[in-house]
């Protein structure tokens, strides 16, 4: 009997109609609008869980490195509780998803600025937490825009993070970019006030489906019995970039 890690989701028709009607933006307008004059801008982009960066926000992370400017990545957890709803021991997951990060950074061109090693699942309770130490890298890195998963996202962990981008941001006074993950496969459309599609480059595509093959313990099943953790159906659903702004104030 194989074990479902991930519930089934949504199919493509359920969303197609409303992400064909979202407004697009061509790569090099959102970064000039949101990045405004600076000559080698730098984004900040913060995640729940090693791959969020790369699913949610791959393909602008890549087309923003390629166009001169810099992107540091901070994770909040290991990821290490992927395999808990199935009852799975999979030893050394956290090392393991560690390297995976490492490894589509690289790719993406993204630099690891911090991995954070909250309770993966457990966000929720150490929100204060990640604020201060999301904080703290800003006080480092010096970003020009902060970005990281939409507060809409299903996931709790997820939701997390787009809230204390959103509180970074205001209490910074930068401007954010937020993307969802598992938006299209678990919640309803329309979605959140403010979607868009942002067109990125064929380069930035391919870079962003390389990294993703990185990630060996979410794209494949790790035992005979079980499913992989991110459905193959989920991936192709963020066909692609979507994101949602939010002006610095």
């Amino acid at each position: 009997m194989i074990r479902k890690i991930t519930p089934d989701g949504h199919a493509d028709a359920v969303w197609r109609p409303t992400l064909d009607g979202l407004p697009r933006t061509a790569f090099a307008c959102l970064m000039r609008e949101i990045a405004g004059a600076a000559a080698s801008p730098r984004l900040l982009v913060v995640s729940a869980h090693p791959d969020d960066e790369t699913l949610g926000g791959g393909r602008l992370i890549a087309d923003w490195v390629a166009a001169g400017g810099e992107v540091g990545a901070v994770i909040a957890t290991d990821g290490e509780a992927c395999f808990d709803v199935v009852g799975h021991d999979y030893r050394g997951i956290a090392d393991i998803r560690a390297r995976e990060w490492g490894a589509a950074l690289e790719i993406l061109g993204a630099q690891p600025l911090a991995a954070l090693g909250l309770p993966d699942g457990g966000l929720a309770e150490h929100e204060r937490d990640l604020a201060a130490e999301v904080a703290g890298v800003v006080a480092d890195f010096r970003p020009d825009v902060i970005a990281g998963t939409i507060a809409a996202d299903p996931h709790p962990d997820h939701q997390v993070v787009g809230r204390v981008v959103e509180a970074v941001a205001r209490e910074q006074r930068l401007p954010r970019l937020g993307w969802p993950v598992w938006l299209t496969y678990f919640a309803d459309p329309p979605g959140p006030c403010g979607l868009e599609v942002v067109e990125c480059s064929a380069d930035a595509e391919q870079a962003r489906q390389r990294a993703w093959e990185c990630f060996d313990s979410q794209r494949s099943p790790v035992a005979d019995d079980l499913t992989a953790v991110v459905p193959p159906q989920m991936v192709e659903l963020l066909s692609e970039q979507l994101v949602v702004r939010g002006a610095s104030t």
